[in-house]
C-alpha cells in the first residue's frame, strides 16, 4: 500500500507533481523505497547494495535509518 496525507499549504503544485511521479513509480514496480545501499543510525550498511527488503524484513525492522534522530523503545 502507498498513499500519503493531505498535503499542507505550503507545498507548491510542482512539488505535487513530483511526488505523484514518483508514488506512481512505487506502485508500477519501478521503484522500491526499500532498495540497497541503505544505512542505519550508526552509519553501518543495512541493506547491501542492489538489494531490497521483503515484506517479513520490513515488518519486524527495529531500526532507523542514516540521518534519523531518536531512538525506538526497548
Amino acid at each position: 500500500m502507498v498513499d500519503l496525507s493531505a498535503y499542507g499549504k505550503a507545498v507548491s503544485e510542482d512539488t505535487k507533481k513530483l511526488v505523484a511521479a514518483e508514488k506512481k513509480k512505487i506502485l508500477d514496480g519501478k521503484w522500491d523505497v526499500f532498495y540497497g545501499p541503505i544505512k542505519g543510525q550508526d552509519g553501518k550498511v543495512v541493506v547491501q547494495q542492489g538489494k531490497n527488503l521483503n515484506d517479513g524484513e520490513m515488518l519486524s525492522m527495529s531500526w532507523f535509518v542514516e540521518g534519523v534522530e531518536g531512538t525506538i523503545p526497548k
